[in-house]
């Protein structure tokens, strides 16, 4: 089977598959998946704004649900960008802790 897929086209070979009702679909790149119409449709990828690069087009939220449609809400940020909200809110470290732990670059 290898060899027989592998001598053809893709668009063959998923031609080929279902006609004869085997289910298949092409294994694809994301510059594939970009520019395919069933995912252009389903509106698979987003745009959003990323503070360190500026625009991007990515995959969004999956899966997506009318009710409660998901979203890119931020891009990448720098290396240590929620560590105060870490330390604080969720490790509750205070101001004091937090200068000791920079003093003796714990931090």
């Amino acid at each position: 089977l290898r060899d027989w897929i592998g001598a053809r086209p893709v668009a063959d070979v998923v031609e080929a598959f279902n006609r004869e009702k085997v289910p298949c679909c092409q294994v694809m790149t994301s510059a594939d998946m970009a520019t395919d119409p069933h995912y252009r449709a389903r509106e698979v990828h987003a745009e959003w704004d990323d503070p360190q690069v500026g625009p991007v087009r990515g995959t969004g939220a999956t899966p997506q649900f009318s009710e409660t449609p998901g979203r890119v809400w931020r891009g990448s940020v720098p290396v240590g960008n929620d560590n105060e909200l870490i330390y604080r809110d969720l490790l509750g470290v205070d101001d004091g802790e937090l200068a000791v732990l920079r003093e003796r670059r714990v931090i």
